[in-house]
């Protein structure tokens, strides 16, 4: 795992416990407090993510979510987010290219046989995708109060 791959995990990490506390309409100030550390920390780990697994561990018991679900749920969005912009620069810069060469951007993409508007197209399937995620995570699971 690279240094931004795992910088992306760790952020969405943090994104997830944000999630969580707000579909347990916790205050900041109240999970920080079910855990031991101050306000100030728990916004830093819901903006950059968690550095201590202690923490991480304790996080996830005060919000009633398995620690290796919050950990799955965030290793999907990270890989998501870095597939989708990914794409977008794949995109960005083949159009970029075809508009060096003076060309039309159809035309590029029959010459070398690559469908922008099935690119762009992906790229909107895999926004509505995340969507489509959060909704999802919102629907409490067995065991959820």
């Amino acid at each position: 795992m690279t240094d931004n791959e795992s910088a992306a995990l760790t952020r969405a990490l943090g994104a997830e416990i944000r999630h969580w506390r707000n579909i347990r309409k916790m205050s900041r100030a109240q999970l920080a407090a079910l855990v031991g550390i101050s306000d100030t920390t728990m916004g830093r780990i819901e903006r950059e993510g968690p550095v201590d697994v202690t923490n991480t561990w304790s996080i996830a018991a005060a919000l009633r979510v398995p620690l290796a679900d919050l950990v799955r749920r965030a290793e999907e969005a990270a890989f998501m987010n870095a597939a989708a912009e990914r794409s977008a620069v794949n995109v960005a810069q083949l159009e970029s290219e075809a508009s060096d060469l003076g060309i039309s951007v159809g035309r590029y993409g029959q010459e070398f046989g690559f469908d922008f508007n099935a690119a762009r197209a992906g790229l909107a399937r895999a926004d509505f995708g995340l969507a489509a995620r959060n909704e999802d995570r919102e629907k409490p699971r067995l065991g959820d109060d």
